[in-house]
């Protein structure tokens, strides 16, 4: 399985009018790096089959820009990608996809980067960009392969 890992685009901070940290909406930054970022998924080439998201607004608001792109991609929520997650979890609830081949999950900081220090078992990448993936060749119970890491900047603007 070919597993993309994306923290989510920047979000607005906490103001009055935003009560809570789980309803943060993206920034206008936010919005164009996510569109961006799609857009450099989309030459690739490849489809995606499903597309994992915190349930938290910005990461929901980041999963619907991608699928403006790939529009046959079903969203779901995952609870695994909260904030505070553990990645052994997010494991274990990856092993019902098994079947399909490009998975995209779209997380927070520091949770996206500790999973992809945990998968490349390398603590480069303990801090990545609002709308930054990561892509790895993934079988569960091994190592898995980084294929490539870019950030926002590293896509073509839309």
């Amino acid at each position: 399985m070919q597993l993309l890992l994306m923290r989510h685009g920047e979000a607005l901070p906490m103001c009055p009018e935003i009560s809570t940290d789980a309803e943060r909406p993206l920034s206008l930054q936010g919005r164009r790096d996510v569109s961006a970022a799609a857009a450099g998924l989309k030459t690739l080439g490849k489809p995606l089959d499903i597309i994992l998201a915190s349930p938290l607004r910005r990461a929901m608001e980041s999963a619907k820009r991608v699928a403006e792109v790939f529009p046959d991609t079903r969203i779901i929520p995952s609870p695994f990608l909260r904030p505070n997650g553990a990645v052994i979890d997010l494991q274990n609830a990856l092993a019902s996809f098994l079947h399909l081949n490009n998975v995209l999950l779209i997380g927070h900081n520091p949770d996206i980067a500790m999973t992809i220090c945990v998968l490349s078992r390398d603590p480069r990448y303990m801090a990545v960009s609002p709308a930054c993936i990561a892509a790895f060749d993934w079988v569960p119970q091994k190592t898995a392969q980084m294929l490539w890491i870019r950030s926002a900047l590293n896509w073509p603007k839309p």
